[in-house]
């Protein structure tokens, strides 16, 4: 096959892997040179510590995210893909690191260097070598602002005595620059560049702190002789000094008349305050490098608690450099080649990387500690895998999972003969009538499914299920609204603009978010009313006066709740808001493939979609009534009048056979005293078998006072 015409040459690598420009702007006589300049942040970025630890701080993450081709048209996605993946030399991991290191020196430069694949018919990358900074003697641009060329200290065979180097040049065909915050040339600005007055300060402040350890740090030992001594005392006592030391067989003598020898410590050497400047300059260097956070709790500029905003501007600087690599890549490689091999395209393949987010790892802990331990989550083993993608850890395989779900589910020990196990009736009660998974509250007109008893029977728990199904009913109706205009928007930018399904994104998201936490708001106040009006019930019917019964009120939703109530809302837009666009684009698809217009494609998705979606939405309603229960068990929690309670499933329109059992061993007519309110089963159950969002069952409690009748 005849070479293409206008193709790179298939030469052997120009650059060199081994080592001055005039810069107009820099102030600082020793930054103007190249070559000075570049040794100056050498020495910054291999001698402090701080630097070396705020540099692993901005890299690892940008490493560690996904990089990906995307869009242009599969075949030429799929070369570019298959080139970076497959062909090329040296790991895409170290590609990543050596491109950063545009962060130390302001600009990084490879050559690319290229290969013919004769069976392919194609030119591809052999690799991007890469040319240390040292070695750049200058980069040339064009008087457009275009690159040029650069020119390399490039390493000769030689003989002793001989210039060990040469210069080339290698055009710009063959270079991909990355620069760093670029204003005019191509040298970029290093990170160190805002940082190196603290770093040169903090290196005289380090030297100063060495020196006056060494001169200060032990003191100067002195001994006063009384008057009358004589010579050979003076002689006694300056031998005795300077061989004053500790050790195993160290001993001393002492004249005649002499005071017991002292150390003399200097006194003012703290008066320099060297650590507490370092500290200062430290803590500068890093607010220079956006990552304020790490210095919070150990500086004055606030706590680790406030350091989530620090945190978050942290991140867009890092997804800032990321953008900087795909814009870079994409324009002076991946634009390259494809010419090259297929001509000019509309659209071309581009690299991609992930969104660096920050995974809040410990919110994420003690929110799973806190249901658990409130009985309201038992985790599965098909848990694990979400918890561990949340913490970056490899996922478990199916047979790891099932060995989990097993010692999970462990069979308990056979009950002594003539008993029978926790939640199955006792010798002489009746069999409970046979039940199936949770569905719903009860609705009005609907009957219990036993008697109540005890405490129960001053309960309205029908007026508790009709205030919740009414809450219901008004939370479906909003969420519908806000649903009907998040599917018009879809639907314009899917039909009407033609949007790629991966670029369009799903508005009014944060009205669902606003709606969902304002219902859960409203539901854990009416939680907290039915415990007061139950109190006030109980201890009436035992005499004593209202203005007497002192009922637990929150001034305000605790924190950690209204945390919860939060990430609740965020989850439940997001469910939403997802669900409808999947649903959207399957419908256009659909309707795409029977071949219909644009015109027909919409009304068909407006009358099927508008208006409806009842069924997602009533599933994020679960989470409203969670708060409901959560409020009344945090209330109860806080009143000191509580005696204890009970476990009552009566509000289940159906119930299961898990919450039946609990319902049969701690009902309000089990026993006369209350139980512990931790002995009781989490309301509601975990164990449901409807699942816990689903469970109706909850707790009934139990007053007592003494006095105040």
């Amino acid at each position: 096959m005849p070479k293409p015409a206008n193709k790179p040459e298939l030469k052997l690598r120009t650059g060199s892997q081994t080592r001055n420009i005039y810069h107009a702007d820099e102030y600082v006589t020793k930054l103007e040179d190249l070559s000075t300049r570049l040794d100056a942040y050498t020495i910054i970025r291999k001698s402090d510590s701080q630097v070396g630890g705020l540099m692993r701080v901005i890299k690892l993450p940008i490493r560690e995210v996904e990089w990906e081709i995307k869009e242009g048209k599969e075949e030429i996605r799929q070369f570019i893909e298959d080139n970076i993946k497959s062909d090329l030399h040296g790991s895409w991991d170290d590609f990543i690191r050596l491109a950063l290191t545009m962060l130390d020196f302001g600009f990084c430069v490879f050559e690319k260097v290229f290969m013919y694949d004769a069976g392919a018919g194609k030119y591809k990358w052999k690799k991007f070598v890469y040319l240390p900074q040292p070695t750049i003697k200058e980069i040339v641009g064009e008087k457009n602002g275009g690159l040029k060329k650069i020119v390399q200290y490039a390493a000769t065979d030689t003989e002793l005595g001989e210039q060990p180097w040469e210069t080339i040049d290698i055009i710009s065909d063959y270079l991909l620059v990355f620069t760093n915050e670029r204003e005019g040339d191509w040298y970029g600005t290093s990170l160190f560049r805002n940082i190196y007055g603290n770093a040169q300060i903090k290196d005289v402040l380090m030297k100063i702190d060495a020196i006056k350890h060494d001169r200060f740090g032990v003191g100067i030992p002195w001994m006063r002789l009384k008057p009358g001594y004589k010579k050979e005392d003076i002689a006694l006592a300056e031998g005795t000094m300077k061989r004053m030391r500790a050790h195993e067989y160290s001993y001393m003598l002492i004249p005649p008349g002499a005071e017991d020898p002292q150390l003399l410590m200097m006194s003012g050497t703290d008066g320099t305050a060297v650590l507490e400047s370092i500290r200062y300059h430290d803590e500068q260097m890093s607010k220079s490098l956006l990552a304020q956070f790490l210095d919070l709790g150990t500086s004055q500029s606030g706590n680790r608690a406030l350091g989530e905003s620090f945190i978050n501007l942290f991140l867009m600087s890092l997804n800032a450099i990321t953008k900087q690599i795909e814009e870079t890549f994409n324009q002076y490689a991946i634009k390259q080649i494809v010419d090259i091999n297929f001509g000019p395209q509309k659209e071309y393949p581009k690299l991609a990387a992930g969104q660096i987010t920050l995974n809040k790892i410990m919110d994420l802990a003690e929110s799973l500690e806190k249901l658990t331990n409130a009985k309201w989550l038992k985790p599965m083993a098909k848990d694990q895998n979400q918890i561990r993608n949340e913490l970056g850890l490899e996922s478990l395989d199916d047979e790891e999972l099932e060995k989990i779900e097993q010692q999970r589910q462990q069979i308990p020990p056979t009950p002594p003969q003539g008993t029978q196990p926790p939640g199955q009736p006792q010798p002489g009660q009746p069999t409970p009538p046979q039940a199936t998974a949770s569905e719903g509250y009860l609705k009005p007109g609907d009957k219990y499914f036993r008697e109540l008893v005890g405490i129960e029977k001053q309960i309205d728990f029908m007026e508790y299920a009709e205030q919740l199904e009414t809450m219901k009913n008004e939370f479906i109706r909003k969420l519908k609204k806000v649903r009907d205009k998040q599917i018009r928007s879809l639907v314009y930018d899917i039909v009407d603009d033609n949007k790629p399904v991966g670029k369009v994104r799903a508005r009014y998201s944060d009205l669902y978010e606003k709606a969902i936490q304002e219902y859960q708001e409203r539901a854990f106040n009416m939680g907290v009313a039915t415990v007061q009006k139950e109190k006030k019930a109980q201890l009436s019917g035992r005499g004593y006066l209202e203005k007497n019964i002192k009922l637990y009120a929150f001034d305000q939703i605790p924190s950690d709740i209204f945390d919860m109530m939060e990430v609740n809302s965020a989850i439940g837009a997001e469910v939403i808001s997802n669900r409808t666009k999947a649903h959207i684009t399957d419908l256009f698809i659909t309707y795409k493939n029977q071949g219909l217009s644009n015109k027909a494609i919409k009304a068909n998705i407006f009358s099927d979609t508008i208006g409806t979606g009842e069924k997602v939405i009533s599933a994020e309603y679960l989470r409203v009534v969670a708060m409901w229960a959560m409020a009344r068990e945090e209330a109860a929690k806080r009143d000191e009048d509580v005696q204890g309670g009970f476990y009552s499933a009566v509000m289940d329109g159906q119930t299961c056979s898990v919450c039946m059992d609990a319902d049969i061993s701690y009902n309000a007519g089990t026993q006369d005293n209350p139980f512990q309110l931790e002995e009781l089963p989490g309301a509601p159950n975990p164990e449901c078998e409807g699942g816990v969002n689903r469970c109706r069952c909850i707790h009934v409690y139990q007053y007592f006072r003494e006095t105040g009748i």
